[in-house]
């Protein structure tokens, strides 16, 4: 169940139930603006308001929402947490009923919402911020603002280092049957599909059914059931939450295991979004040098690739990884979900419990 927040500079309030209204002090932002970028926060004034929906849990959000306020103050934000796929049923929802409930979102079937024209077209900021291209949709309707890793951590209470699992076929020891987790959403085989080939992926989910893996629902809730020690390996995690995890003092560290993939999920502000300016605006400051900055030291989801110097890009140095950068538009990602789950065991009356 998603949870939606309205935040300022100075405050959040969990919205129960009614209307809550908050407001805070207007100040000069800090630094000096591209024409653009003043122009958008004009008009985003006027807005006064912005909807935003991601994953971010309610400590990492406000520290965003903060910094965001103190460079364009005069913005109220309100905030709903839920999961990508979450995201796009209730987004889906929302607009087969004629309703535009949003202005940003993090996106998982980018393919859905490209097709049927709900994005706007983000080519002007790309440009005024020089974001990399690779990082942007060729249509230039979504932009690649986290680096995800996903792959398989491990409980270190519960897996010696000699036995730590150093490639996908380890995973197949007889050792390990019953005592594999996997989180549903087979994103991690999703995204290998183009590197890894979609008939050698089915082959190993096959081989992999064979040792009767528990099914999870949620990164979050099978990382905090893994260090709670309930199974020793889990597979479809984060690298990011397993660093932060590992920072808060659980006993979990991520698999050596190669290859990875760097999926860029898909920030998009939509087309009929109630505040067009204040959307662009955010997403023009997570595209930023101040937004990067912040993606990679409070969600740890920077730059993975060698030498870039982020919390990602060093510990997977240190891991010893492989790492393939591939977009998340481009994927027929529901099709392939639907194939992997068949393949690994996953029934289909598990899907409508999730």
């Amino acid at each position: 169940m998603g949870k939606l927040l309205y935040l300022t500079t100075t405050c959040f309030v969990i919205v129960l139930a009614g209307i809550v209204v908050v407001s805070n002090a207007i100040a000069g932002p800090a630094t000096q603006m591209t024409s653009l970028e003043k122009k958008l926060y004009e008009a985003a004034r006027k807005e006064g308001k912005l909807i935003y929906w991601n994953s971010l849990g309610l400590k990492e959000v406000s520290q965003f929402i903060k910094a965001f306020n103190d460079r364009y103050p005069g913005i109220e934000i309100s905030y709903w947490e839920g999961n990508q796929t979450q995201s796009d049923e209730k987004y889906i929802a929302e607009q087969a009923a004629g309703r535009n409930p949003v202005d940003v979102l993090a996106i998982e079937w980018y393919e859905k919402y490209n097709k049927e024209g709900w994005l706007m077209n983000l080519q002007d900021i790309v440009k005024d911020t020089g974001f990399p291209k690779e990082s942007v949709t060729p249509d230039f309707d979504a932009v690649g603002i986290e680096h995800t890793i996903r792959g398989v951590s491990y409980n270190t209470r519960l897996v010696a280092p000699k036995d730590v699992p150093r490639s996908w076929e380890d995973l197949l020891d007889p050792k390990w049957k019953g005592k594999i987790a996997i989180e549903n959403t087979m994103s991690v085989f999703i995204t290998l599909t183009d590197t890894w080939g979609e008939k050698n992926i089915i082959g190993y989910l096959r081989q992999l059914r064979e040792q009767n893996p528990l099914f999870n629902s949620g990164v979050t809730n099978t990382m905090t059931l893994l260090g709670a020690g309930e199974f020793p390996i889990a597979i479809n995690t984060l690298l990011s939450n397993t660093l932060i995890l590992q920072s808060r003092g659980q006993s979990m560290d991520f698999a050596p295991i190669s290859p990875m993939a760097d999926k860029f999920a898909p920030y998009v502000v939509v087309k009929n979004a109630p505040h067009p300016n204040a959307a662009k605006l955010f997403i023009r400051w997570l595209m930023g040098s101040e937004g990067q900055s912040m993606v990679d030291k409070v969600r740890k989801k920077g730059n993975p690739m060698p030498g870039s110097g982020t919390v990602q890009s060093k510990a997977l140095e240190k891991l010893g990884i492989r790492v393939v950068m591939v977009p998340a538009w481009g994927l027929d990602y529901k099709s392939l979900q639907d194939t992997y789950q068949e393949a690994v065991g996953f029934r289909r009356s598990e899907k409508t419990k999730k």
